[in-house]
């Protein structure tokens, strides 16, 4: 099973809901004998409330198929847009 949206309303006073609905599909899961997949996150709050629940850390690749201009076009707009943010400018 997979954990793939969550969020609140912030002007509601009930707190907990989220929580509460994923501890409930993560007891779901456990009672079909299927993994929890928290589809993780590179924000470490969120991290962070994921490994309250039980979760660990899981590194994936990531595979694509790209012509080598793409690629090549790619990895120089990276470049590019990583060079812009260390010396200070927005791109």
């Amino acid at each position: 099973m997979y954990g793939l949206m969550s969020g609140r309303a912030i002007r509601t006073p009930v707190r907990g809901a989220a929580a509460l609905l994923l501890w409930h599909a993560i007891g779901q899961a456990a009672q079909r004998e299927l993994a929890f997949d928290f589809q993780g996150s590179m924000i470490e709050s969120i991290e962070e409330y994921f490994r309250g629940f039980g979760a660990r850390l899981t590194p994936y690749s990531h595979i694509s198929k790209a012509s080598w201009r793409r690629q090549m076009f790619s990895h120089s707009k990276s470049t590019w847009l990583a060079a812009r943010r260390l010396i200070g400018k927005k791109p």
